[in-house]
Order: C-alpha cells, then structure tokens, then sequence
C-alpha cells in the first residue's frame, strides 16, 4: 500500500464503541512537534531520563556561589513537547554537614554559559554531621530542543557542605520526567 496522509475531523469505531489500535506491533506511532495530545492519558510520563552516580572522591566545596556537583550528572534532554511539564530531582544519599545547608539548584548549558533554571532548596544540617538522604524536587514548564542540565550545590554560609564524602556506597541520583499536562 502507497503512504498516503488520512485527513479527519474524527475516527469512531464501527460500532461506537471498543478500541481503536494505531498501527501494529513493532511500528512506531509518530506525533509531530506541537501536536497536543488531551483527554484521559494526560498526566502520564512521556519521558525520563536518570544519572545514578556514585563515586569514591568527596564531592564538597565551601563556595557559596552554585559550582557544578559533577560533569558525570550532566543529562542531555530534549522535551516530547514544549506544552509538557518538566519534573526534575536531585536524591542524594550522603550528605553531610554540620556546620552549614547545602543548598542545590539545576543549571542548563553547563559547557557554555550556564543558566539557573530555578531557586536554592536547602538541605537541613546533620545535628551529628553524619550521613543523611535528601531529595530536593522542582517543576517547569518545558522548552523546546536540546538542553544540558545539571545541578549545581553551594555552601549556605561558606563552610564546608559535601554530597558524598568519598564514601563510594553513597550516590546522588539526578532525574528528568517530562509529563503530558
């Protein structure tokens, strides 16, 4: 059969009810740029993309301007749709300061210019200076294209706040969700 283009205003089953199947096992169905897609699926994942990193060297400064965690949790998106939401969280299993927040921010363009995409969230003190896990989690709309991101920590008053420790068992977790609104 010719490829062809199929132009309706809507597709019902013959019956009116029952399900309507797009293409066939093994074929991919393709939704153009700007294409929207609504009614009761809306809601779900239609993206991810995760860095699960754990190192041995101690990933820690004392700078209170944002400096990239590490060049290894830089993740390369490119959103389905620029009409998503974009959900993006750093978990680290680590931390550990008593002295000082660590506060964490997501950058994009970290090779060129870097640019914040968001605000501080902090990581409370260790009353101990022991090991904690904190999740900090944000919400964007999306853009389109291409775009490096990756999350930048900072001391909250320029003593030393560390993500890792050099405890290689201790990781931080950096993940992209795009979902449909």
């Amino acid at each position: 059969m010719a490829d062809g283009i199929l132009k309706v205003g809507t597709i019902t089953t013959s019956s009116g009810s029952g399900t309507i199947t797009l293409g066939q096992s093994g074929e991919t169905v393709n939704f153009p740029s700007g294409v929207s897609i609504t009614g009761p699926n809306t809601g779900k994942i239609v993206n991810i993309k995760y860095v699960d990193y754990g190192v041995a060297s101690n990933l820690s400064t004392t700078s209170t301007s944002p400096v990239e965690i590490s060049s290894n949790l830089r993740i390369d998106f490119t959103p389905v749709s620029a009409s998503n939401k974009i959900r993006m969280e750093v978990c680290y299993y680590g931390i550990e300061s008593s002295t000082a927040d660590l506060e964490t921010r997501i950058y994009y363009d970290p090779a060129g210019t870097p640019t914040s995409f968001s605000s501080n969230r902090s990581a409370p003190r260790s009353p101990t200076g022991g090991y904690n896990a904190y999740t900090t989690t944000w919400y964007f709309n999306s853009w389109s294209g291409l775009r490096t991101c990756s999350p930048y920590f900072n001391s909250s008053n320029g003593n030393s706040v560390s993500a890792n420790n050099g405890q290689s068992f201790l990781r931080i977790v950096f993940t992209i969700m795009e979902f449909v609104q």
